[in-house]
């Protein structure tokens, strides 16, 4: 019976370690996407704020010809 115990716990800490690497990795896929998907957000919005900006000075431009 002691054995089989033994055996028990060395299967649940294996299961319990096994679960502990699968969450830490998920946390790092996770947060590494979740970067990368905050900076193509970043780099969209600049890209319209400059965009924006361009058309803002066109329509000046235009303003002062006339």
């Amino acid at each position: 019976i002691a054995d089989k115990k033994k055996v028990l716990e060395q299967t649940i800490d294996n299961y319990i370690q096994m679960a502990i690497i699968i969450a830490l990795s998920l946390i790092f896929f996770v947060s590494i996407l979740s970067l990368l998907i905050s900076q193509l957000i970043n780099n969209t919005l600049k890209d319209y704020q400059r965009s924006v900006k361009r058309k803002e000075l066109r329509l000046k431009n235009l303003n002062k010809k006339t």
